[in-house]
């Protein structure tokens, strides 16, 4: 199927290049899953404090558990790409009832409004959240990751004392050609994508890269990865990885837990880091 819409969209570039590439940028910012129906909200998040967060013209969709306990820290969550706050159920259950939690659904997943997702988007999003919450740990999973490094790297959040990026991708541009191979686009539809991006993320799309961009970060992090996970290529984030290592940053490598990451054993991990000195 994927084949098939990269044929038809090349078969657009041959009488509009700028179509076809406005097209590839859609599908690449338009997550296909991760929504929620009102009539089907999971039992976990009906379980929190729900609120609509006003931002901009729209707004945020919170949950927050432990609410009432204004003594505990705040673990604030963000997740990644085709998802939504459930995600964290069996982390926040792993966790116990020494923390204050509070998540929030990205633009256009779960049960916040919108179409679309994009990394500057979703870093101007956390900035707010972080901002609105004061935080004492965040812990983030894939494109929500990347976009936490993203604001980390450029400002300062003086509640926050560690955060956590689990499935983290490193160069956009590996993001990019990945895609454009699955959706099989010609090589001038994957030029003019990456100026499309360039144009706004506002820089050279190499220079978009976590292994920069964790220089720049003043907060211990920890950064767990599958070894076999096949949606963000361990292959990918060599430089990322040793970047971490060369910073004395906390790295740890899973195996067979895939890009989800969903054991004990990263929980244990993450707990172990956030109750360190």
């Amino acid at each position: 199927m994927k084949k098939f819409v990269g044929f038809i969209v090349n078969v657009i570039s041959l009488f509009s290049v700028e179509r076809a590439v406005a097209i590839s940028y859609k599908f690449l910012t338009s997550p296909r899953k991760g929504q929620i129906k009102l009539d089907e909200v999971f039992p976990f998040l009906n379980s929190a404090a729900q609120t609509q967060l006003p931002y901009k013209d729209s707004y945020i969709q919170t949950y927050q558990w432990n609410a009432e306990r204004t003594d505990l820290p705040i673990i604030l969550f963000f997740h990644g790409w085709e998802s939504n706050s459930n995600r964290w159920e069996a982390m926040v259950t792993y966790f116990g009832n020494n923390y204050r939690y509070i998540a929030v659904d990205a633009i256009g997943l779960g049960l916040s409004p919108g179409k679309k997702i994009t990394i500057v988007g979703y870093a101007d999003m956390i900035d707010f959240c972080l901002n609105a919450f004061q935080p004492t740990y965040v812990i983030s999973h894939s494109l929500g990751s990347f976009s936490l490094l993203n604001r980390l790297a450029v400002d300062q959040y003086p509640s926050v004392e560690k955060a956590v990026l689990l499935g983290c991708l490193d160069e956009y541009s590996s993001v990019v050609k990945n895609y454009v191979a699955m959706m099989g686009y010609r090589s001038v539809i994957h030029k003019r994508l990456i100026q499309k991006v360039e144009q706004i993320i506002k820089m050279p799309i190499q220079a978009y890269a976590s292994y920069l961009l964790v220089e720049k970060c003043t907060v211990p992090l920890l950064l767990v990865h599958d070894r076999g996970d096949d949606v963000i290529y361990e292959s990918d984030c060599v430089k990322f990885h040793q970047k971490m290592v060369d910073l004395n940053q906390n790295i740890v490598a899973t195996e067979g837990l895939g890009h989800s990451l969903q054991d004990k054993v990263v929980y244990q991990s993450i707990l172990d880091f956030i109750e360190g000195n």
